[in-house]
């Protein structure tokens, strides 16, 4: 039997985004099929959560794309750079 295991890549970013101070939880997928995809979650004013997909690879490679709160939408430049600079850091690893 082999074992595999894989490092799990999560962290949290505060940015302003819709007017407010947003904490913003991004963890990287590590299944095969959806490499190079990070899950991000983030709460809106009313305490709801906000969940959806970046991809690091392609710009506008998200998911669910039409649901997502203008704000957040507002924010994307900064989670892609967010999602690179991550990537980064883990290939220095």
């Amino acid at each position: 039997m082999q074992f595999v295991f894989k490092k799990v890549t999560h962290f949290s970013r505060l940015l302003k985004a819709g007017g407010r101070l947003r904490e913003f939880n991004f963890r990287k997928l590590t299944d095969l099929r959806e490499d190079g995809w990070f899950h991000v979650d983030v709460a809106d004013d009313r305490g709801d959560r906000i969940i959806f997909r970046l991809s690091e690879h392609e710009p506008g490679g998200i998911t669910p794309a039409l649901s997502l709160p203008e704000w957040v939408r507002d924010a994307m430049p900064q989670l892609y750079d967010i999602i690179k600079t991550a990537g980064q850091e883990e290939s220095l690893a």
